[in-house]
């Protein structure tokens, strides 16, 4: 697919993308970070050059739902803790 094919579809899907991204459970500013993101990620990668347009959407539903899993593994790393034993003194 060519880039200016690519974002008059991406431009048509949007609105759509962002209802999709309401149902992930994500807050509202880091969905519209994660659906930035995507954005951002295709262009550079170049990886609408290898999607059909008859299947973008599908495409972008699971790329934006790996983004959503990415960062929700992320927050969860960084909200838990980690145990430290002490340190033996000799």
């Amino acid at each position: 697919m060519r880039k200016d094919r690519y974002l008059i579809a991406f431009e048509k899907y949007l609105p759509h993308l962002r209802k999709y991204m309401n149902t992930t459970g994500l807050p509202y500013d880091d969905a519209s970070e994660v659906l930035g993101k995507c954005a951002e990620r295709m262009l550079t990668k170049k990886l609408y050059l290898n999607v059909q347009a008859s299947k973008l959407k599908s495409f972008l539903h699971k790329y934006i739902n790996f983004e959503v899993l990415e960062l929700k593994r992320n927050q969860a790393k960084a909200s838990s803790l980690v145990a430290r034993l002490p340190d033996i003194e000799n």
